[in-house]
């Protein structure tokens, strides 16, 4: 398996890991569950309870110290976000990870309906004008005779690591920040569409097999090219 560099300035903007379960309804009402869920290694991780979001889904949301990884809790619904600095998924899964125990300790689900990983990475090419090949191996445009494409957007879907996982990637054009250069929002959201079982050593097993795959599918999508524009 290809190693994933560190690079000194990563496209990485968000990582989510995002769990949708069927409830066990012989539960308590979930303002109950959430108070419990929050005590001990949640509120050591999250120490800073957020206003709750919503609607559309109202989510009950805790943050850490600074603010960059947080977790929310909605109804059958657990989501944990890592903002920048991202430190590498070996940091980021024990906190998936013990979430996820802590979540399924209280609410025990009967399963889970769906899981999904999000990665969102900004791509900053500082050119107007330029061959998209030169940086993704993603797809090839007609060259309109001094005419440049504009709000470019593409999306394709691929088989995932297990048998009815999917993977679906998106790019689209960003407003630059750069008035000579051009940006694009590329995303990777791997789903387990058929589910897995409420089992925290299962949904660990399954995390790794996810985000092994999206590594393989980052490296493969974007050429040397870019990948030296986050050095």
């Amino acid at each position: 398996m290809a190693k994933l560099k560190q690079y000194k300035n990563p496209p990485l903007i968000e990582v989510a890991c995002e769990f949708r379960f069927e409830p066990d309804p012989e539960q308590d009402v979930h303002s109950l569950l959430l108070a419990k869920f929050w005590k001990g290694k949640i509120k050591a991780l999250f120490p800073r309870a957020i206003q709750p979001a919503g609607p559309p889904e109202p989510r009950d949301r805790f943050a850490s110290e600074d603010g960059k990884t947080f977790v929310q809790v909605g109804e059958n619904l657990l989501v944990v976000n890592q903002l920048p600095p991202y430190y590498g998924w070996s940091r980021f899964e024990p906190v998936v990870v013990d979430c996820f125990r802590e979540y399924t300790q209280h609410w025990k689900p009967l399963r889970v309906k769906q899981a999904a990983v999000h990665y969102i990475n900004k791509l900053d090419i500082p050119q107007r004008e330029f061959n998209l090949d030169k940086y993704l191996n993603l797809l090839v445009l007609p060259e309109f005779p001094k005419k440049p494409a504009m709000n470019i957007s593409a999306s394709y879907t691929v088989d995932g690591a297990r048998e009815n996982d999917v993977v679906v990637t998106t790019l689209r054009q960003h407003p630059s920040a750069n008035p000579e250069g051009t940006s694009f929002l590329l995303t990777w959201d791997y789903f387990a569409n058929e589910g897995l079982p409420a089992d925290t050593d299962e949904i660990q097993f399954w995390l790794r097999e996810a985000h092994a795959f999206q590594k393989e599918l980052f490296l493969s999508t974007l050429t040397d090219e870019c990948r030296r524009l986050f050095d």
